[in-house]
Order: structure tokens, then C-alpha cells, then sequence
């Protein structure tokens, strides 16, 4: 997915900074546009689905805070995939299977193309069950998931809502302790099919675990900065103010600069900290 987007970039011609940095920021995602549509007509044909696949088709593909759709796709792909497995292995083999996302997934997708495949058949019941069964089934498991959660409107349902990133400090681990000493809870983009990277993990799925923890831009013609951003700070120390300076950049995708001539921090600073021998 990383090339298709590559190559879609470069077929705009010449490449600038800013180019590769919306890159970075990118959360389009590419499965999402291959089978929303599938996934809708699926869903259609009745009122019981009937938010869902709107949003879905309504949906524009990038897995953003405020998206619904993007919400729908992931609660439906990740119930479509354990509905699809769960009759041919025990709890714990599901479990470690779908936790290897990117064979589980691509071997799943090989199947969407097939209605009848033989793997979606549940073999626990006399009725033969084909790809659309299982959309509707994971249709069915995402309303009982999301409804108590969010309301009955599919369309007011946002991605970051559920999906979240948390900074915490490592000598006091746990989103109890980020609130107050780390970088806290954010509602966060992406997902494991945007290049912009939210991934998480099949037995957390709320919580973004693989990110791009270090967006950065370099031209080699300007030897004075980069561009770039960490959600971090340029202090390491507790309660520091500058302890998670960069975050805010971070999360809204900001540039930030990194200065290197004497000159250029000089001209740049913000603050500056001195540090001087203690008296013996």
C-alpha cells in the first residue's frame, strides 16, 4: 500500500517539501476504497443496516478523527474477519491468528472477490453461509458493539472517539498517570492500512500502538533546517514545560524546524537554557 501511494504522489511530477510531507500525514485507505462498496450492497435491502451503509458510501476513505465511515469500515472488517475463522479455530489459535494483521488480512482479502468461497461457510450450522451472510452478520456485532457506545446514529459516530493514542511517561506507565504526567489521551487518525500509521494491536483495537512516532523532511539544498516533529519535547525531565513541547505539533501535523548554523538558532531561539558547574 506504501507504493501505491508513492506512485500516485510521483504522478504528479516533480516532487517538493511539502509534497512529502502531506505524505506523512496521508490517511487515505486504499482497502476501505476497494470494499466499501462491496461491503454496502451487501447491507442493503432493508432498514437494519441501513446507517451503516450509508456511511460507508458516504465516506471518503481517509481514516480521520471525525470520520463515521472509517469507524464503520474498521468495526466491520475486524468482525467480518473473526466471524469468518472463529467456527474452524479455538479462542486462543483466533486470537494469535488475526493478531498477525498483515497475513490474517491479505489472506482475507484474497477470499472477497469469491461470494460462495468455501471458507465463509460457517460449518456449525446446515445453512451454507456466503461473503454477504458474513458482512451482515459483522453488521449485526458492530450495531451491538457501537450503539450502547455511541447511539443509535450511525452518521454521528466518529473514528477518534474510539481510537486512541496515549502518551505516558515510562517511569509512570498506564492512561491514568498520562493525564497528568505525560502527553494524555488524544483521539487518534490512521489506521493499519494508512501510511500515516495508527495501528493496533487485534486484542486492543482502541488503542493506536505502531505510529509514526518521527515525521521529518530533508532537503539537501537547505543546510540550515529540517522539518520535522516528534510527540515528545526538548526536555526529558518531569514536570518540565518543554517535556511534550513538539506534541501539539505532532497531533495536528504542524512543521516544526530544526535549526543547525549558530546562526539560524540564534536568530530562531525561543529560550535558552544555561547550564553552569556547580561550586565545589
Amino acid at each position: 500500500m506504501q507504493a501505491f501511494f508513492a506512485g500516485e504522489l510521483a504522478d504528479g511530477g516533480k516532487l517538493s517539501n511539502e509534497s512529502h510531507w502531506n505524505l506523512l500525514l496521508d490517511v487515505e485507505n486504499d482497502l476501505g476504497r476497494r470494499l466499501s462498496e462491496q461491503i454496502a450492497d451487501a447491507l442493503a435491502g432493508g432498514d437494519t443496516y441501513r446507517g451503516l451503509a450509508q456511511a460507508l458510501r458516504a465516506w471518503d476513505h481517509r481514516d480521520t478523527t471525525d470520520s463515521s465511515g472509517a469507524l464503520v469500515f474498521q468495526q466491520l472488517l475486524r468482525h467480518f474477519a473473526i466471524a469468518t475463522f472463529e467456527d474452524d479455530m479455538s479462542e486462543e489459535l483466533l486470537g494469535d491468528y488475526l493478531g498477525e494483521l498483515y497475513y490474517s488480512q491479505e489472506r482475507l482479502v484474497s477470499f472477497l472477490g469469491d461470494n460462495d468461497n468455501p471458507w465463509f461457510d460457517n460449518v456449525s450450522t446446515a445453512h451454507r453461509e456466503t461473503r454477504d451472510d458474513l458482512w451482515r452478520e459483522a453488521a449485526r456485532r458492530t450495531l451491538d458493539a457501537m450503539v450502547p457506545r455511541y447511539g443509535d446514529d450511525v452518521s454521528q459516530w466518529q473514528w477518534g472517539d474510539f481510537h486512541t493514542i496515549t502518551f505516558y511517561h515510562p517511569v509512570f506507565p498506564g492512561a491514568t498517570a498520562a493525564k497528568w504526567l505525560g502527553g494524555g489521551i488524544h483521539p487518534y487518525w490512521g489506521s493499519a492500512e494508512t501510511l500515516n500509521r495508527g495501528l493496533a494491536s487485534f486484542d486492543d483495537p482502541e488503542s493506536a500502538k505502531a505510529i509514526a512516532s518521527l515525521r521529518m523532511v530533508i532537503d539537501l539544498s537547505d543546510d540550515e533546517k529540517i522539518e520535522a516533529h516528534f510527540p515528545g519535547g526538548n526536555s526529558e525531565r518531569l514536570f518540565s514545560p518543554w517535556m511534550q513541547s513538539q506534541l501539539p505539533a505532532w497531533l495536528s501535523g504542524d512543521k516544526l524546524y530544526w535549526w543547525f548554523s549558530d546562526e539560524a538558532i540564534r536568530d530562531n531561539a525561543e529560550h535558552t537554557l544555561t547550564l553552569q558547574p556547580a561550586e565545589a
